[in-house]
């Protein structure tokens, strides 16, 4: 009966329309099918990501999706995203470009960083060294935890492996991992923040270099448009936040006392062996 097609059940309709592989139409016919048999154990796909049919009554419950037109928008916005993904991912192959996308993809930004950290290290930047890779390591932290949170499916899985270019490097053949936000693109972002705010000069190469390893993550098929935007934001963020929290009193210690005491090894003695350890106070 009519009354019955309540907001939720046309969420679930309209959810369960999302699962196809894009571009897909949603007819009257299956959206009353949809309506009819609405399952409660269904699983159901929300902008690349898992989510039950109980845990969409509670979103629903609590005006996460309160009006139509926000669900209208949200299919705009997905329909939008979709256009942009295949105009960037099947731009065409070329050698050329598969293998700056495919050495950026090593890269990572990962081995960009401890690269720089260990020849700042080795310039006697111990202190900043050490900010770069705990920084890192913040970024890491942050983005794989948005990925499990949020659940986001990569766009092999959800528009179908038929219809996605897929450049993969022989070291990492699948894309096992969710894929919001993008890892590659927030530590490309962290990286040119941390040093932009310390070396300006840099960051008129650094900037583009992060621009382009998000792009080719699109490219190569790995991520959508806004994981590559949701990863520029959150690396950027942290490198600023890193930045001002490197001056705070109790991290500077505690820098110092890592950097200084455990990580730099004893100075030798003129006669050639090591100083002493100092005397035991316990």
């Amino acid at each position: 009966m009519l009354p019955e097609i309540t907001l939720r059940s046309w969420i679930v309709a309209w959810l369960e329309w999302m699962e196809k592989p894009y571009p897909a139409a949603l007819t009257l016919t299956g959206a009353t099918r949809c309506l009819r048999n609405a399952n409660p154990s269904l699983m159901i796909v929300s902008s690349g990501g898992k989510l039950r049919v109980p845990a969409l009554r509670r979103r629903v419950q609590g005006k996460v999706f309160s009006t139509a037109p926000r669900i209208a928008a949200t299919m705009a916005g997905e329909e939008a995203e979709a256009g942009l993904f295949h105009l960037l991912n099947g731009a065409g192959s070329n050698p050329a470009v598969d293998a700056v996308a495919l050495l950026l993809d090593v890269s990572a930004a990962l081995y960009v960083i401890i690269f720089w950290a260990a020849q700042l290290w080795v310039t006697k930047k111990r202190s900043l060294a050490f900010d770069y890779l705990v920084a890192l390591l913040i970024t890491v932290a942050v983005t794989e935890g948005l990925k499990f949170a949020i659940g986001r499916w990569r766009p092999e899985m959800f528009y179908g492996a038929a219809n996605v270019h897929l450049l993969k490097p022989a070291l990492f053949p699948d894309f096992t991992d969710p894929s919001f936000p993008s890892g590659h693109t927030s530590r490309a972002f962290l990286l040119a923040t941390l040093i932009g705010l310390h070396e300006r000069r840099w960051l008129r190469f650094l900037l583009p270099y992060a621009i382009i390893a998000g792009l080719a993550r699109v490219y190569e098929g790995a991520h959508y448009p806004s994981d590559i935007l949701a990863g520029a934001l959150v690396g950027i963020a942290i490198g600023f936040l890193f930045w001002r929290f490197a001056t705070w009193p109790r991290y500077v210690r505690l820098r110092k006392q890592l950097v200084g005491r455990w990580l730099i090894p004893a100075p030798a003695a003129r006669d050639g062996s090591s100083s002493p350890p100092p005397p035991d106070r316990t």
